[in-house]
């Protein structure tokens, strides 16, 4: 429960840092803010009120994905073991899921993601990606997340960087690690191939830090735990190497509340009605090339479906089959929804996204173009989706510029792309989410 004083300070920070958008830097935030008081067992408040409204969005956002609440309908399969149905968790669950794009929170929205898992035959429940023809690394689940992917979201980072870039990284400063009292909320813990963070420190009137909340993506998914100041001067010395500020938190202005899914600090949960007649097999709302099959999945027997491509009917489909395989379809905004019992039901929606990426290996160039998607960056990996340890992000990865998406294409030599990791993947985001071409193996001629 939230403490009064906690939700009207809360509520004071977010008057106040509202008014602050057009701020540049924490210290015009702050000159605006006056000084609060401290409170002992009030650490988010403190230090959230008395830094920036990117600090208060760091932490809801870790809140969203370390509180969610799913239920499974069928198992999933986790590296560590399985899901089981019909038991509540708490956290997005664990998996890697680069060679999808499925990330979710970066690439797929809270509601795809919930409403796959509330489609007994989405993709969530069919597909294990450690299988063919799929190549996965770290994870069998369609959908989740990963330390870095983790913190990159509650930090507003995109694209995501890779566990071992942030220590390498020039807006990531390091703090004294034998000093526990001067660690923040949103303070980075790494180690080599991890990243946690904090998301809450509390402290005595003196300000010394008594115990600390840290975040993260680990195990079977996302996840808060505190620990004493005993035990956490004891993880700095054993475990976590180095502690990271991100010296640009003012720019994590961007919060979107999800309070039908996860209502986190000071929201109200709001009710959320399922569609339990139909759903595509991706989850609402969800992304689709147009070399991929869509599957509408039907739960119960109905008369006929009514598919719309940009508002306008498009095709309808007669058949005894429950679930419908839409294929080839051009690219646009589709929606369907079936008749019975004399009357309709709710639609669920979809997109199929136009990609047409080429290599040209003799001018050394990588083209990109799309009718109903942004270009965003390209990356060069295996093609499982793994890339190097040590730096990730510097090496095969290029954000595009609005004048390379103008031109549609860039010099490979822009990407610094190492040989062990050749398959081009170019990333176009959509109002749905994030979408990758197949990849390209840049060593095949």
């Amino acid at each position: 429960m939230v403490k009064p004083q906690r939700k009207h300070l809360i509520s004071l920070l977010l008057f106040i840092a509202l008014g602050c958008l057009g701020c540049s830097t924490d210290e015009d935030i702050l000159s605006v803010v006056s000084p609060s008081p401290v409170f002992p067992d009030n650490g988010i408040v403190k230090n959230a009120y008395n830094d920036s409204l990117g600090r208060v969005n760091a932490v809801k956002k870790a809140r969203q994905m370390t509180d969610l609440e799913f239920t499974p309908l069928k198992p999933i399969l986790q590296r560590n073991g399985t899901f089981e149905p019909g038991i509540t968790y708490k956290g997005i669950l664990y998996s890697s899921v680069t060679e999808l794009s499925t990330f979710v929170g970066e690439e797929v929205s809270f509601h795809t993601f919930m409403t796959a898992m509330h489609n007994p035959k989405s993709k969530l429940y069919t597909v294990d990606i450690s299988k063919p023809p799929y190549h996965g690394k770290n994870g069998k689940a369609y959908y989740g997340t990963v330390c870095s992917t983790f913190v990159s979201y509650a930090l507003g980072l995109y694209p995501r960087y890779f566990a071992n870039d942030f220590p390498l990284l020039g807006f990531m400063e390091e703090v004294d690690i034998t000093n526990p009292d001067i660690i923040e909320v949103a303070d980075v813990l790494w180690k080599n191939g991890h990243v946690a963070m904090v998301t809450d420190v509390v402290k005595d009137d003196a300000g010394q830090m008594l115990k600390i909340e840290i975040s993260e993506s680990a195990g079977k998914g996302c996840k808060r735990y505190y620990r004493s100041r005993e035990k956490f001067v004891r993880l700095l010395g054993s475990t976590y190497k180095k502690v990271l500020r991100y010296k640009e938190l003012y720019k994590n202005l961007q919060y979107t509340p999800l309070p039908q899914f996860v209502a986190v600090l000071d929201e109200e949960p709001v009710p959320f009605q399922y569609n339990d007649d139909l759903c595509v097999d991706k989850g609402d709302k969800s992304c689709y090339l147009e070399s991929e099959e869509v599957v509408v999945n039907v739960m119960h027997s109905y008369d006929y479906m009514e598919v719309y491509k940009d508002n306008e009917l498009y095709e309808t489909v007669r058949t005894d089959s429950e679930d419908v395989i839409l294929s080839n379809l051009p690219y646009g905004d589709y929606k369907a929804r079936i008749f019975f019992n004399g009357q309709y039901s709710d639609y669920t929606y979809w997109k199929t996204v136009n990609v047409d990426v080429k290599a040209d290996r003799g001018a050394g160039k990588i083209y990109f173009s799309s009718k109903n998607a942004t270009p965003q960056y390209v990356k060069s990996l295996s093609i499982t989706g793994f890339s190097p340890n040590y730096p990730t992000r510097f090496y095969g990865c290029y954000i595009l510029a609005d004048e390379d998406v103008a031109r549609g294409f860039i010099d490979i030599d822009k990407i610094n792309m190492l040989p062990q990791y050749p398959y081009i993947r170019v990333y176009f985001s959509t109002e749905y989410g994030t979408i990758i071409n197949t990849p390209i193996n840049w060593n095949e001629q």
